[in-house]
């Protein structure tokens, strides 16, 4: 073979190893995960109605503006169009996360790739698929806001490091400002939270001040601020109260104080890495004897990494997907480390054989993680909570009757399963009236004499304490049941 094919041929090898992972990883079996009780279904809400309605500025659950879910909507914009091309689905709700980390993933190979090895790229690519903290709940495979913000803040990172090699040339610093734009718009103020660690990390290297002095820095930072107040402004405007809500859900509410039960401490997030922080930890002291590119590269994610960690371990509410943007970052150190022990081993022994022998080890122990995240995909995660059963009992329940047309979906409190489901049996000839019920036992029965259910009324529970319920209320008559779910038929009032 030519050597000026070669690179060539590695590069060719490495990417369609990295294309068939993230099939097989990011989108094979894409809608079989049944859809998410919290933020997932709340945004399907959001982006059908969204994508019924035509109104893009203010989102809407249940027709009202929503004021608990007060992100911007690019993520919900995303789904409401594929929502548009495709109907009501999890594939289309679920595929702008896919797409967002397929980008991510490639950012990662493209970068190393070119500035080390297309090998330092594929085991950073890996490495990442490999992280069930990335793909899996909240993120990569669910349709919620981290995918596209891992991106946008991963792709900002990337072009302000070229903003600090190459000063002179101010594409980087636009791009740098679209990118951290794109972040707030996809989730709120957490896309700001890397700000500190790219200065921190222009300050190591000495251009901070380089930075500070310059124009374009100022008039896109400018342009940026302007952008991101305009879409706060104007909800405000058409939604009074918005910045209130803003306020509470996302700034002082959730860091100064625990915000819905979701307490923690210090090292949570350190737990919530799982093995990232041991490999983490060994990448900081391997960096010690790294050198060049390698070492400035590895330095790069870890720098980020830590003051990010330590950001978000300051709040007061802890989430463990607060900490899944690191994860691009620790690959990007992980691939960096590699590449630089591959090199250091090749410069030692003087074999040509040492490199290839090295990056086999590596990239098997890697693959043998992404073995175990295709598994899991296939052997499914199961329901969380009990109306994430909802898709596997209402098909069976179509299956047995096909031809009903009508019927009650009863579970107490919060319930937007029940309203997306309603949205999509819509699309096949079946109306679904969601009920939400008060959950206190004194107040189940006042709450089902106020809804007028009559003779030969269908009505689906999966809810005990609705069940005797309907048994004080009600002569029914109990005609299917499915993991949970009873569907009965009411013969009139006790």
């Amino acid at each position: 073979m030519p050597s000026s094919l070669r690179p060539r041929i590695q590069v060719l090898i490495t990417l369609a190893i990295v294309l068939i992972a993230c099939w097989f990883l990011l989108f094979n079996q894409l809608g079989s995960a049944p859809l998410r009780f919290w933020d997932e279904s709340r945004l399907a809400i959001n982006a059908i109605e969204m994508s019924e309605s035509g109104r893009l500025l203010v989102t809407t659950y249940e027709g009202q503006p929503d004021a608990w879910n007060t992100k911007p909507p690019l993520m919900i914009w995303l789904q409401a169009l594929a929502i548009k091309l495709f109907g009501i689905g999890l594939v289309p709700l679920r595929l702008p996360a896919a797409l967002a980390a397929l980008a991510t993933v490639m950012s990662l190979y493209f970068f190393l790739g070119k500035r080390l090895s297309p090998w330092s790229g594929l085991a950073a690519a890996m490495a990442l698929l490999a992280t069930p903290g990335y793909v899996m709940v909240h993120c990569a495979r669910n349709g919620e806001y981290d995918s596209l913000l891992v991106l946008w803040m991963f792709a900002s990172s990337l072009t302000f490091l070229r903003v600090i090699e190459r000063t002179e040339e101010k594409k980087w610093i636009w791009l740098t400002a679209l990118f951290v734009t794109l972040a707030v718009y996809a989730k709120g103020v957490q896309g700001l939270i890397h700000i500190p660690g790219l200065v921190l990390f222009a300050a190591v290297r000495g251009r901070l001040g380089v930075l500070l002095k310059h124009r374009h820095l100022l008039l896109a930072g400018i342009a940026s601020i302007f952008v991101i107040a305009a879409y706060y402004l104007a909800r405000e405007a058409a939604q009074p109260g918005y910045l209130e809500a803003v306020m509470n859900n996302e700034l002082i509410g959730r860091y100064s104080r625990v915000s819905e039960g979701h307490r923690g401490d210090m090292w949570t997030y350190f737990e919530a890495l799982k093995f990232w922080s041991p490999v983490g930890g060994a990448m900081v002291v391997l960096t010690l004897f790294l050198r060049g590119k390698h070492r400035r590269i590895a330095w790069f994610g870890l720098l980020l990494s830590l003051t990010y960690v330590l950001i978000i371990s300051i709040g007061k509410s802890k989430l463990v997907w607060y900490a899944v943007p690191m994860f691009p970052w620790l690959s990007i150190s992980l691939g960096a480390c590699a590449a630089g022990v591959v090199h250091f081993a090749r410069r030692q022994t003087g074999s040509r054989v040492a490199g290839p022998a090295r990056w086999f080890i590596i990239l098997a122990l890697i693959g043998w993680f992404d073995v175990q995240m295709f598994r899991q995909i296939e052997s499914g995660v199961g329901s969380l909570h009990r109306e994430e059963a909802y898709g596997l009992q209402l098909m069976a329940y179509r299956e047995a009757f096909p031809e009903s047309s009508q019927l009650y979906l009863v579970n107490k409190d919060y319930d937007p399963l029940a309203l997306y489901y309603k949205h999509w049996y819509a699309t096949k000839g079946l109306s679904i009236r969601p009920l939400e019920v008060k959950s206190r036992p004194s107040d189940l029965r006042e709450s089902m004499r106020i809804y007028r259910i009559r003779s030969g009324d269908t009505v689906l529970t999966s809810s005990e304490d609705i069940i005797q319920v309907l048994d004080s209320l009600f002569d029914h008559e109990v005609f299917f049941t499915y993991l949970g779910l009873e569907a009965t038929t009411i013969k009139g009032r006790q």
